[in-house]
């Protein structure tokens, strides 16, 4: 009773591993053929085509020092695609306020939004909402 049933998992076997094997063969004749370099292209377009200049806080961090918050949540900059660590230390300006500048901290959570810190602290009076630019490089 048991021979049958492994003969057909054997059959599988050998089918899926020719497969397998024929699909690797074709990858890498696609990948030398000029597929790398498409990959790459890719690859390029998605860590920066998925990066925005601007962003909206939509939360504050942690406790108010003063009534001001070192860490803010913001959304907007990176789709969740973007590896948001790889980002991290890029200055980030607030818009119409004085050109108070902070930092993005890293990732938070899975969709795309990033901790910024600013180092004097921003007031927790009407932040939520606010814009903020991210700057080049």
């Amino acid at each position: 009773r048991l021979e049958p049933t492994g003969k057909k998992k054997k059959k599988k076997g050998k089918g899926s591993d020719s497969n397998a094997k024929q699909g690797g063969a074709n990858s890498q004749a696609g990948a030398t053929a000029g597929g790398g370099a498409d990959a790459a292209a890719t690859a390029s377009k998605i860590s920066t085509g998925s990066i925005s200049t601007s962003g909206e806080i939509v939360s504050l961090k942690g406790e108010a020092v003063d009534g001001k918050h070192e860490v803010v949540i913001v959304a907007g900059f990176f789709s969740p695609e973007v590896n948001i660590r790889d980002h991290v230390g890029r200055k980030v300006k607030l818009t119409g306020d004085d050109g108070i500048t902070g930092e993005v901290a890293g990732p938070f959570g899975k969709a795309g939004k990033c901790k910024v810190s600013f180092e004097g602290g921003l007031a927790a009076e009407g932040a939520v909402g606010k814009k903020l630019e991210l700057l080049p490089p």
